[in-house]
């Protein structure tokens, strides 16, 4: 995104410091660049007012205090700054379950998300559904497991199967328990 908009800087936070680690060695040399340790809860590292966009990919289901987050948001946030957060939320009727707070899952449902954005005071201007895409772009996903030639066989067929297990739990539960959206909107 940074290379592509060529926006004056960009700053990317995660709060495992590996990821960090990994994207800093990536982007060096890269004007404008940079990244931090941080939680999305408090987005502490990031001064007040002082961000046109956020962006927020598939990672807010893992807030326990998304209120906190969208708050977090708001403050940094200029007046007609712009968000996007991409996640997958609750299918209308499904609950969470016992295991999904032993996994650091939070999901919420879209009346929630739009009653906690009125609250966080931004406004939710668009929903843009895209689970439907989503599991057809899933069914061609076999290539992604290829392991390259000359690894052990067993090896090579273990993170296959493992791959497509994985691939096919997620688009039931695309199915089943969530929808993929995006919810964009701006601080007024």
């Amino acid at each position: 995104m940074h290379r592509t908009y060529n926006p004056a800087s960009t700053r990317g936070v995660d709060l495992n410091g590996p990821n960090i680690e990994s994207a800093t060695a990536e982007a060096a040399g890269v004007t404008g660049l940079g990244f931090a340790i941080d939680d999305a809860q408090t987005l502490a590292s990031i001064p007040e007012a002082s961000a046109d966009r956020v962006l927020c990919t598939e990672s807010a289901h893992h807030y326990p205090d998304k209120a906190a987050f969208l708050g977090a948001v708001r403050r940094i946030l200029r007046p007609g700054g712009k968000f996007a957060i991409a996640e997958l939320l609750l299918r209308d009727g499904v609950s969470l379950r016992r295991i999904d707070s032993h996994l650091s899952m939070h999901h919420w449902d879209l009346a929630t998300y739009r009653r906690e954005i009125a609250a966080a005071g931004l406004v939710l201007e668009d929903e843009i559904e895209l689970t439907d895409g989503l599991v057809r772009g899933f069914q061609s996903s076999n290539q992604w497991f290829e392991v390259p030639a000359g690894s052990n066989a067993l090896a090579r067929g273990a993170a296959r199967a493992v791959g497509r297990g994985l691939v096919a739990l997620y688009r039931w539960e695309l199915r089943n328990r969530y929808h993929y959206t995006i919810l964009a909107g701006s601080r007024p």
